[in-house]
């Protein structure tokens, strides 16, 4: 499965999830007049609204995103654990599809999982003061590096290069934190402190 084919799989099966959360959601307030904890036997986890699809893989983040939502860990901005809750079902999708054989592991499978992963930490550290909370992220990774055919990352990017005839391997790298600060004020401005 190609890089492309397997992102439009990834957003396919998020939207997926938000339009059926969504769904029980409304339903579920219309029978009980308040919000249903949905899912929560299968290991989900409603997130501020956001209904999770892969959370079942890892039972940190259950208890770590029930706990945000019932305010355990303070006060958090909800879109931005939102945003965190979906860099995690992604994470947990890609794991998924390595785990279950249905693609291949590959150097850019495991860049996309680390790329996540590297989200959620920076956010976790930077805006939400949750870092040593978030300790479980770097295993998924891991778990999704261990299957690829012995070969280390460095050593298949290698081989992928060399077979494809790239003798650059240069990215573009943009961070949340640049992401969050240029875009996440509330309201769309950001504050002007005036000099007296």
């Amino acid at each position: 499965m190609k890089t492309s084919e397997l992102r439009k799989l990834i957003r396919k099966t998020i939207k997926e999830a938000e339009d059926a959360a969504m769904k029980k959601s409304a339903l579920g307030m219309a029978m009980y007049g308040k919000k249903a904890k949905m899912n929560e036997e299968a290991g989900e986890v409603n997130v501020f609204g956001y209904q999770t699809k892969h959370f079942d893989v890892c039972p940190g983040a259950q208890s770590l995103y029930k706990a945000i939502v019932d305010g355990e860990h303070g006060k958090q901005d909800k879109d931005l654990v939102i945003r965190v809750a979906k860099a995690h079902d992604t994470l947990f999708y890609l794991e998924k599809l390595a785990m279950d054989g249905k693609v291949k592991v590959t150097p850019e499978l495991v860049d996309m999982a680390q790329n996540q992963a590297d989200l959620i930490m920076s956010a976790a550290k930077e805006k939400m003061n949750l870092e040593k909370e978030h300790n479980y992220v770097q295993g998924h990774v891991d778990k999704i590096k261990d299957l690829m055919d012995g070969e280390t990352v460095d050593e298949a990017k290698k081989k992928s290069d060399d077979e494809e005839g790239v003798a650059d391997n240069t990215e573009f790298k943009l961070t949340l934190k640049h992401l969050l600060d240029k875009h996440v004020v509330k309201g769309g401005l950001k504050k002007v402190k005036k000099n007296d």
